[in-house]
């Protein structure tokens, strides 16, 4: 009988406990709507209070004046009703919202007159949020994150605030942050190192910012005081007062991909995308024009510039006291100063970079040594300065160079006036090149000349980028066997050696001479002059 009864009661237990998780999980899922007249509340806040954990608060068209504190995990959204957002006004106290509890979604509200700095429009003082849709406006502070995590913002707007349009601070690591725009969040009143678009500040790591805008505001996008291995990718800063995309005071390992900085030109300093004593940073196919400077690094060393464009700048690339960097593969184009090093900015490597139509020089070395300057291509007035100690080719090394030839030497000069005697695409006469005189010491001892055959070596007839007997033997059996695809040749203009429109056996004898006697004036080959 006891063990009937405590069956019963088992039983009964099972039923009262499963009759809570229903009630939990299917109670705890409600719905509950806020407007002035008709719905469940009339305050967002009271709503906050009523619900639990899991339900969703569906906020209709209208001012609500309040300071919303969402303690719980809950969802709210905001519903046009007619009248657009629903906005949350702070009456110059506060927060308008706060989320202070882990796994809040906030989507589509408008918070506005939050109380002083640090006061905001959106606090998210807790971590694995979702905040999308959402305008911050006319507060000091857009939407604040203070050592706030692993959240995601998407789509907001943060603009007319008076410090920061978006900012995150102390610690506020793994965040993402993508279509965000941040625009005209800017007080002439305030100090004018504060007001930005978008900042990460005091060691904010490891967050990935996608698509962002910010335009018109002091600064535009900014990593501040040890922000590290951030990823900053296909964001634009347009119009800012002073620089568009900033990393500043010791923000090391970022990775800055496809942005674009535009139109940063109020004052001569204004600059598309300012590094200021950060180092190891990756910049990568960023595209700046028409600021007062392009890219600058300023005490700022072991950082990889590789593929950007900077177009219409006063200066293109500037490196002021910056050493130790790697500028690879850049385009400079219609600046004032294509690429600038100055002021003890040594011991860097340029290489694989394009200067061309910049209208006072493509490349210009002020009082920096050191530096090794192959592989580039310069096609300006005036093509170099330096004034210097700096180094501007390496050893004759045999690799595709910009040009299209078979060997890496020195540089592209469009008003190198000498020639390559001896078919490797390396000038032999009139060196070293020293930009008529413009650079100081020595200059380039293997400029480049332009592969005429389409990156053939003149004599290299069998392609193997080596002028030598196999050359000469195809070249005879081409010859003597016209037609015979064994005996195929690449190109005309590498086999009409001796440069009088044909391809008979005068060439044949040329190459044999040019090939049995090197550096022998008289059997030079005509295709290369």
């Amino acid at each position: 009988m006891k063990r009937e009864r405590r069956r019963i009661w088992y039983c009964l237990l099972f039923a009262a406990v499963f009759t809570v998780l229903v009630f939990v999980s299917v109670g705890g899922a409600a719905t509950y709507t806020v407007c002035s007249r008709g719905c469940d509340y009339t305050s967002i806040q009271a709503a906050v209070t009523a619900a639990r954990p899991g339900d969703t608060i569906v906020v209709h068209s209208g001012t609500y004046y309040e300071n919303v504190n969402v303690n719980k995990q809950l969802v709210l959204k905001g519903k046009d009703t007619g009248g657009g957002k629903p906005v949350v006004d702070a009456g110059g106290r506060g927060n308008a919202i706060t989320l202070s509890h882990d796994g809040i979604v906030l989507d589509g509200f408008t918070a506005i007159n939050a109380g002083g700095y640090p006061q905001a429009g959106i606090a998210v003082t807790s971590n694995y949020n979702t905040i999308l849709n959402n305008l911050a406006s006319n507060n000091e502070l857009g939407i604040y994150l203070p050592s706030s995590s692993k959240n995601t913002l998407t789509n907001n707007t943060a603009n007319s605030n008076k410090v920061y349009g978006i900012l995150l601070l102390s610690s506020s690591n793994n965040n993402k942050l993508t279509s965000n725009k941040a625009s005209n969040n800017r007080d002439e009143n305030a100090p004018w190192y504060w007001a930005c678009g978008i900042q990460l500040k005091n060691g904010c790591n490891d967050n990935t910012l996608t698509g962002n805008t910010v335009s018109s505001n002091t600064y535009g996008l900014v990593l501040a005081d040890s922000s590290n291995n951030n990823t900053l990718t296909d964001n634009i800063a347009n119009s800012n007062r002073y620089y568009g995309i900033f990393l500043c005071y010791s923000s090391t390992n970022n990775t800055l991909t496809g942005n674009t900085a535009v139109n940063h030109k109020e004052f001569a300093l204004s600059t598309g995308i300012h590094l200021d004593s950060s180092s190891y940073n990756n910049l990568v196919g960023n595209t700046a024009s028409n600021n007062g400077r392009g890219i600058y690094l300023a005490l700022s060393s072991y950082n990889a510039l590789t593929g950007n464009t900077v177009s219409n700048n006063q200066n293109g690339i500037h490196l002021w006291t910056a050493s130790t960097n790697t500028l690879t593969d850049n385009t400079a184009s219609q600046n004032n100063k294509g690429i600038w090093l100055y002021s003890s900015s040594n011991n860097n490597i340029l290489k694989g970079n394009t200067a061309t139509t910049n209208s006072y020089h493509g490349i210009c070395l002020e009082s920096s040594n050191n530096n090794q300057i192959y592989n580039n291509y310069f096609e300006n007035t005036n093509n170099a300065f330096d004034d210097g100690t700096n180094i501007w080719n390496i050893p004759k090394t045999q690799g595709m160079n910009i040009v299209g030839g078979s060997w890496l030497g020195g540089n592209y000069w469009s008003n190198y006036a000498g020639t390559d005697t001896n078919g490797d695409g390396l000038g032999d006469t009139l060196l070293p090149y020293n930009s008529l005189g413009y650079i100081a010491n020595g200059g380039d001892c293997l400029p480049l000349i332009m592969a005429v055959g389409g990156g053939v070596l003149c004599g290299d007839v069998n392609c193997d980028g080596e002028i030598d007997v196999c050359d000469v033997g195809l070249l005879q059996y081409h010859v003597g066997f016209p037609g015979d695809p064994r005996c195929a040749i690449c190109t005309d203009w590498a086999a009409d050696v001796n440069g009088d429109g044909k391809i008979d056996v005068g060439d044949v004898g040329l190459l044999l001479y040019h090939v049995g006697f090197p550096g022998d004036q008289r059997y030079a080959l005509k295709c290369c002059s």
